[in-house]
């Protein structure tokens, strides 16, 4: 299935809400299906502009591989790595 960006979410919205097209005719005419644009309606008609913000962290590739081995380290290793992942919170604001 084809992603769409948050513009083109928001264009499909406007478009639903300033025309007399159906949300079938609006779904099928940008290849989705009517439930994807309904969907997409309402959750901009609950949130606003902020229903297609992402709401998850990225974390580097580093941060990643160090959280995979906290486990197989001896525990200054773990202790050093605590202290890192709680650091990159902090700083991240997570």
């Amino acid at each position: 299935m084809t992603k769409f960006t948050n513009d083109q979410k928001l264009e499909t919205i406007t478009r639903y809400q300033n025309s007399s097209e159906s949300i079938g005719e609006i779904a099928k005419s940008i290849g989705t299906y009517c439930s994807v644009v309904s969907n997409w309606i309402k959750q901009f008609e609950y949130h606003g502009l902020s229903a297609f913000e992402k709401s998850y962290t990225t974390y580097t590739t580093q941060f990643k591989m160090d959280v995979r081995t906290l486990s197989g380290n001896s525990k200054e290793e773990q202790l050093q790595l605590n202290l890192s992942i709680i650091s990159h919170i902090l700083f991240m604001g997570v």
